[in-house]
């Protein structure tokens, strides 16, 4: 008896595990609960249609090497 009962607790528990996946799931899919703010979505916007235009998202100073030199103390 007690074997079934725990059979029966697991299916249950598996079952809304399952459900709440599935359920989160279209959640996120519709984009239910919070909604993204107007300036956070324009800003988006504009980083991928910058890389999609192919403009240089760094400016030419920023990322150069430099030579290497060792200090001694």
């Amino acid at each position: 008896m007690g074997f079934f009962l725990f059979l029966f607790l697991f299916i249950l528990v598996l079952g809304f595990a399952l459900v709440g996946s599935i359920l989160n799931f279209f959640i996120r899919l519709f984009s239910f609960g919070r909604r993204r703010n107007t300036s956070e979505a324009h800003r988006e916007e504009e980083s991928s249609s910058s890389v999609r235009s192919g403009k240089k998202v760094f400016g030419n100073e920023e990322g150069e090497y430099v030579d290497f030199e060792e200090v001694k103390e």
